[in-house]
């Protein structure tokens, strides 16, 4: 049975459609690890043009991930083993006295940058949760970094993770009567909803959910533990602690939803299913609401909303417009504080643009279509990278904004005070001032823009969306940090119109101002990810790094500098010349800088078909078997290389 449980958990995380080397994994005799592998490479080789099939390549990514996580044996590790590895080095290193420590090199700030319409940033913030007395203290989870508390509002931080076998933080949760226990839930959800749709990168797994007795000092599993064998089905989304009683917890993620009634020691499965999503009542504890998601090729997935009256113990499906397969693939919900009657589902396409956004005036029992990218209810695809296709044409610089990332990016908040304001977040944040209508009666418009043309606003991808009543402030978290705010006032597309140079196909930087101001308070937080570090053969004070959606950092002369935007990934600084540098992109992008990160011939060569998100690797090259060849480049994505000969080079000797 464990074995069938554990193909299944395979299956989903690298998104087979071809199901037959499986079922002949569950008659083999080999279990773990070479179980699997056998089972994939017996069937495999015998269909033509295997490398191309579907599955191949994302197992074949899954294998070099997990091949170094198991024991010489290939049996896999229980995460037990590094809390308990954890705790034996903290006794030794009292014991023996030791001194040896890390230091973050992290960027303190957002580095300056010579891309003045890119809004740099940190990394990425996925939650937020607040002390329930001390309005100066608050926590947030990110995807890469762990736990950061600030007593201050966000002008210092200090990381209350570090010792954790896992910093991929999707929830946290504070037990109201004792702040100081906390709950974590673990694994990069985003990511994971991204991969499913989307298979490539590695699962950001999870390990469960984590508690702490003394505020994030120390920290212990509780009874809800993944394995590693079990990647995409260890992400969770939140946890739950109940206010008025604390043993009471509910955690919900893709894995399903589990109810604890003993402090975490032990939990029941209480509902299958991959949610993505979870409310609670602003004024009942007891009315949870949470979303599923449909995973195409899964049975039995669908996008679907439940709501439980006993604090998660039941739940039942409600009966909504939403479809279930096919066309939505998930559901994002927000409860009206100012009416808790009214509750509001956005939901996303498969190619992550706006579908629909559905209303219930009644808590749930009943629901009707408000807006809707098509038809008569039509409002701009307010998940797009753009106008949505307010305008009816492309803006310059912007592809037909008819898809988003949804998938990855998706949050919706109500006005504290009004149930008719809603905000969205995807790339952008939008809001609309009627209760989202669409139609004629469409009131939709930007709040923020990810690029810095219209004024300054915050970086691209909405993690997060929160209002905090004591502060009277609105917090954003999203792929460059978090952000926050007095008040979110919509924009005016209207005004934009003219500020597009139609003869140049430019769009005229300060043309418009947007009217919302934010302020960045993610400075000291070190939760940048990282693809691949770069250094100076000759100099350790120099070296360079890519990073997911905040670009490529230089440290250079004790001084940080963003040498470019997007994601970085590999980078490469020249030995002989090390003001001359390569940075990469997704889909197999490479550029040249030779004067020292300030500017760049960009796409040197052609993106290599078919890289998808690439893994890049750069390998500079000047002799072969003896032979001395020109100064050139060895360009690598999954499974492919190019040589490119970089020209004006003398023969390196």
């Amino acid at each position: 049975m464990k074995t069938l449980v554990f193909v299944f958990n395979i299956a989903l995380s690298i998104f087979m459609f071809s199901q037959s080397w499986i079922e002949a994994l569950s008659k083999s005799k080999v279990h773990g690890y070479y179980g699997l592998k056998q089972a994939f490479e017996s069937y495999y080789p015998t269909k033509s043009s295997f490398e191309k099939s579907k599955g191949w390549k994302q197992f074949k990514r899954w294998e070099w991930f997990y091949v170094h996580r198991n024991y010489p044996d290939f049996t896999y590790i229980s995460p037990s083993v590094f809390i308990e590895a954890y705790q034996k080095a903290q006794q030794l290193k009292i014991k023996d006295g030791s001194k040896s420590v890390w230091v973050s090199i992290n960027p303190p700030s957002v580095p300056p940058t010579p891309d003045k319409i890119s809004i740099s940033g940190t990394g990425r913030v996925m939650c937020i949760a607040f002390h329930p007395t001390d309005s100066n203290t608050f926590f947030v989870g990110t995807s890469q970094g762990g736990v950061w508390k600030t007593t201050d509002q966000g002008n210092t931080w200090i990381c209350i993770t570090d010792q954790l076998p896992v910093l991929r933080i999707s929830g946290i949760a504070i037990d109201a009567h004792h702040p100081d226990t906390m709950y974590i839930a673990t694994g990069d959800i985003d990511h994971n909803i991204y991969n499913i749709v989307a298979p490539g990168g590695a699962s950001e797994y999870g390990l469960g959910v984590f508690k702490t007795y003394d505020g994030g000092s120390t920290w212990e599993t509780t009874g809800l533990v993944f394995q590693f064998d079990q990647p995409q089905a260890t992400a969770l989304r939140t946890v739950f602690v109940h206010p008025d009683s604390s043993n009471i917890l509910v955690a919900i993620g893709l894995p399903g939803i589990y109810r604890s009634t003993d402090y975490g020691e032990t939990w029941t499965k209480v509902q299958n299913g991959y949610f993505v999503d979870a409310d609670m009542h602003p004024q009942n504890p007891n009315i949870l609401f949470v979303t599923s998601m449909f995973v195409p090729g899964v049975v039995g997935s669908k996008a679907a909303i439940y709501r439980s009256t006993d604090f998660g113990k039941t739940w039942a499906e409600l009966t909504t417009p939403i479809p279930p397969t096919s066309d939505v693939l998930r559901v994002e919900l927000a409860i009206s504080s100012a009416d808790p009657s009214k509750v509001y589902a956005l939901t996303c396409r498969l190619n992550g643009g706006f579908y629909a956004l559905y209303g219930s005036v009644n808590s749930g029992f009943t629901w009707s279509e408000i807006a809707k990218y098509s038809g008569n209810n039509k409002a701009p695809n307010m998940l797009g990278w753009a106008d949505g296709g307010y305008f009816g044409i492309t803006l310059p610089g912007y592809p037909p904004d008819d898809a988003g990332q949804g998938t990855y990016d998706l949050t919706l908040l109500v006005h504290p005070d009004s149930a008719h304001i809603i905000y969205t977040g995807g790339i952008n944040i939008w809001g609309s001032k009627n209760g989202g209508n669409g139609g004629s009666l469409s009131t939709w418009n930007i709040v923020t823009f990810w690029m810095n043309l219209f004024g300054r606003s915050i970086h691209a991808d909405q993690h997060m969306l929160v209002y905090n009543s004591k502060l009277k402030k609105y917090f954003a978290g999203c792929d460059g940090g978090l952000y926050v705010s007095d008040t979110l006032i919509l924009g005016n597309l209207n005004a934009i119109f003219p500020c597009i140079d139609f003869i140049n196909q430019t769009i005229i930087p300060g043309c418009y101002t947007l009217p919302t101001q934010w302020k960045d308070i993610s400075h000291g937080l070190h939760n940048t990810e990282y693809y691949r570090i770069a250094l100076n053969q000759n100099d350790p004070n120099m070296f360079m790094g890519g990073s997911q959606d905040n670009g490529t950092f230089l440290f250079r002369n004790g001084q940080w500098l963003q040498t470019y935007v997007g994601d970085g990934m590999e980078a490469m600084i020249d030995p002989v010349h090390p003001s001359i540098l390569y940075t990469t992109n997704y889909n197999g992008t490479l550029n040249r800088s030779e004067d020292g990160g300030l500017t760049y011939t960009t796409n040197l060569e052609k993106p290599i078909t078919d890289a998808g998100e690439a893994e890049h690797g750069l390998l500079l090259i000047s002799c072969i078997h003896g032979i001395l060849i020109p100064y050139t480049l060895l360009f690598i994505t999954f499974g492919k290389v190019k040589i490119v000969e970089i020209p004006g080079h003398d023969y390196l000797t």
